[in-house]
Parts: C-alpha cells; structure tokens; sequence
C-alpha cells in the first residue's frame, strides 16, 4: 500500500495558503484535494478516545482506512477528545481534507474545534450529496456561515452551543431553501430578530432553539414560522445557566392561533412543570408539549 507522509501533506497547504481565501491554486475554480491527500492528512491526526470492547481506549481512527474508502464513505464522524482531555483540533485550511469525500452525506463534525470562517469556505464546498452537517462550539461568525449556501442539497444544519454567531447567522440559513431542520441550540447571541428570516424557508419543518440566549421578548419572532416541531428546552440543574423564557410568555405565544399555525410538537423539557405543559396544549388541541 502507498504511504502518505506529512511532506505531501505540507506541500498542498503552503500552497492552497499561498493562493488566499476563495481561490483556487490557480486563481479559478475551488481546487479540491484527492482521497490520497485527504487520508494523508487524516493519518496525522492524533487519536482520539472511543470504546473498544467496552473500554475507552485512545484510537487512531484513519491507519486501517484506505482510498477507497474515502471515496465510498457517506457518514463521517471522527471528533472526540485528544490525550489531556482537551477535543480534537483542526486549522481552518485542513477542513479542506474533508472536500474529498465525494459520497459523503452526513458531516457529523462536533469535538472537533477550529471551526472557523475559512473551515466554513471549505465546509460550503463538500459533496453536493452532503444533506446534513452538524458542528458544535464552533469559531465561526455570522459571514462564515453564509459559506453553507454552497451546499445545495442540505436538509440539515446545525450549529450548536456557538458563541460567535449572531441574528444575521439566520439570515445566511434563510439562504438555503432545502433545509427542512436546523439547530442553532446553545447560542447565546442570537436573540430573536433573525429567526422571522427562517419564515422564508419553504420545507423548514423543525427548529432546535434549546438553552436559549433570549428571554419573553424573542418569543413574538417565532410567531410567523411555519415550522411543525420547536425544540426550546432548558439546560439540566447541574449547568446552572438561567432560563429566561417564562410560562406567561410561552402562554401568551400559543394563545395566537396565528402564531406558530402549523406547530404539532414543543419540547420543553425541564422548562415546564407537568401541569403547564398540560394548559398548553388545553390551548391548542392535538399540539403535543413534552416537559421531561
């Protein structure tokens, strides 16, 4: 078997780098590594921890993977946590290695950080047969994640648990009209305003809004979604983070019939007590709202 050695690896990054953001080594099109240039980097990573046998054990997940498999692979999933404790990293420009898997489907990408606005320019070049990613605690900002309108078959996009994204994130999502969910949990700077963008957004069908940065006054921006499922839960005790939405709140919002017309299930797990959850849904028959 062909041996790929750090050297081929620098080699196609010094001059990526050299070609500046948004171009081509040539100035033209997006130059996209080979499976051969995106195993090489992969090897270098260091391992990560896993259970093997059921015991955790720190894996070097690309040594026994090959080119082929690269090209065939349409789940990716390799973050975790390095030797120290700390998740595996990656420099914005090694996203890029990631291009080359040209079957991938879903881009599963949390424990990995330095998710940055030049990872997002590589992300927005995956496979056109990409219909899910999701990155957690990522670097990104709100111009970053304009990048994902590239991908023009995306169902799902999540961003989760980001502190560096703002309202105008949701106006860059609203750009993508095949996405059916998103998830943008755990940010707490969005506050509200840009979720009526995500109206725009024809097969929007679920919304992740869990641990919220907004309180009672975001709640009115929901209104015009015509999403079916809301995800709005409140961090478990042990997070100790305030919950800023309250039941007036989320009463009032359902007391619109015009708010939220299509709405069949609203999770708001530890939010609510049993007995609220049960005068919400007193407001609007067949609505199913979880509380634990």
């Amino acid at each position: 078997m062909r041996r790929f050695g750090r050297s081929m690896v620098a080699a196609a990054l010094t001059a990526l780098a050299a070609a500046g953001p948004g171009t081509a080594q040539d100035g033209s099109a997006y130059a996209r590594p080979t499976a051969e240039e995106a195993l090489a980097f992969l090897r270098t990573l260091p391992p990560v921890g896993r259970k093997v046998d059921g015991k955790p054990q720190m894996v070097q997940l690309w040594q026994d993977k090959t080119v082929a498999d690269v090209k065939s692979m349409k789940s990716l999933q390799f973050g975790g946590h390095v030797q120290g404790g700390a998740h595996l990293r990656m420099k914005g420009e090694d996203w890029r290695f990631l291009t080359a898997f040209e079957s991938l489907e879903e881009a599963n990408l949390w424990e990995i950080d330095g998710a940055d606005d030049r990872a997002f320019f590589h992300l927005g070049h995956l496979s056109a047969t990409v219909t899910k990613i999701f990155v957690e605690q990522a670097e990104v900002t709100d111009e970053g994640v304009r990048h994902l309108q590239g991908l023009k078959n995306l169902r799902f996009a999540g961003i989760g648990w980001t502190k560096s994204i703002t309202d105008e994130a949701l106006r860059h999502l609203a750009g993508i009209p095949s996405l059916e969910e998103i998830n943008v949990s755990g940010c707490p700077g969005i506050a509200g305003p840009g979720l009526k963008h995500l109206a725009s957004l024809p097969k929007l069908k679920t919304l992740h809004l869990n641990d919220p940065g907004f309180g009672d006054e975001g709640l009115a921006h929901l209104a015009p979604l015509g999403i079916e499922t809301l995800h709005m839960t409140k961090p478990p005790a042990w997070a100790k983070k305030p919950y800023k939405i309250g039941f007036p709140a989320l009463k009032a919002l359902l007391s619109d019939k015009a708010a939220l017309p299509n709405l069949k299930t609203l999770n708001l797990k530890n939010a609510v007590t049993a007995a609220q959850a049960a005068e919400l849904m007193a407001l609007r028959p067949g609505l199913k709202v979880a509380e634990k």
